[in-house]
């Protein structure tokens, strides 16, 4: 009599849903909690945490609510505990870059620019233009998963540069950044293009080249990156 006991119970435990603890059940009683958010904006936030939240959980549904800097979650605890190592990988400062952008005219100019000299080695391995001279140029700061902007002013007029900065990292030897560009005349798109520079102390990268007005020189986009102090 005391096996068939035993073994009943062992059945019991054995069919329980996984996932769920003796004397808790899969609809387990949910709990209160609000998170502070310090860097993550709350929208972004709640897309993180949004597959521990369930909202379609019949009888108890989880809910969710946001305010400035904090998110409330109803949840399991276990979900809970979930969150709130999500949030806590994630919710940090993101390193910062500041972008230093030149604008130059390729066969606009026989001579040497001087404004340009370090860089111009480089585009004549690149291009086969007469000569090249510096038009404009801009800086601008963001941080890592934001867009920065800026205008680069030129005789022909203003250029409006947009940088998303996808992925920003900083390293012992130098670092990596990871954007889209985009690069408007005062008329139309100018450049639209997708790179990954390496970052050295001094480094100018060519991010690309084009020529939107065919009675004008070609124009080439460079870059020059520094990673400035945690944000």
């Amino acid at each position: 009599m005391m096996n068939v006991r035993v073994l009943t119970a062992i059945l019991l435990v054995a069919i329980l849903p996984v996932g769920c603890r003796l004397g808790e059940g899969a609809n387990g009683a949910l709990q209160v909690r609000t998170f502070e958010i310090q860097y993550l904006d709350p929208d972004e936030a709640a897309q993180m945490i949004d597959p521990y939240i369930y909202g379609d959980r019949e009888g108890n549904p989880g809910m969710i609510s946001l305010g400035p800097g904090t998110i409330t979650v109803r949840e399991r605890a276990d979900n809970l505990a979930r969150i709130e190592a999500v949030l806590a990988q994630f919710d940090k400062a993101r390193p910062g870059v500041t972008l230093r952008f030149q604008l130059i005219e390729a066969d606009g100019a026989s001579t040497r620019d001087s404004a340009i000299a370090k860089v111009e080695t480089q585009l004549r391995k690149l291009f086969r233009y007469e000569g090249y001279r510096l038009i404009g140029e801009s800086v601008v700061s963001g941080i890592e998963g934001r867009e920065a902007s800026g205008r680069i002013a030129t005789s022909e007029g203003v250029y409006t540069i947009s940088a998303a900065l996808w992925r920003v990292r900083p390293g012992l030897d130098g670092g990596n950044i990871q954007m889209g560009v985009e690069l408007y005349t005062p008329d139309q798109q100018a450049l639209q293009t997708s790179v990954s520079i390496g970052v050295r102390p001094g480094q100018t990268a060519v991010i690309g080249s084009s020529r939107p007005d065919p009675g004008l020189g070609a124009l080439i986009l460079t870059v020059q990156a520094s990673f400035d102090s945690i944000q």
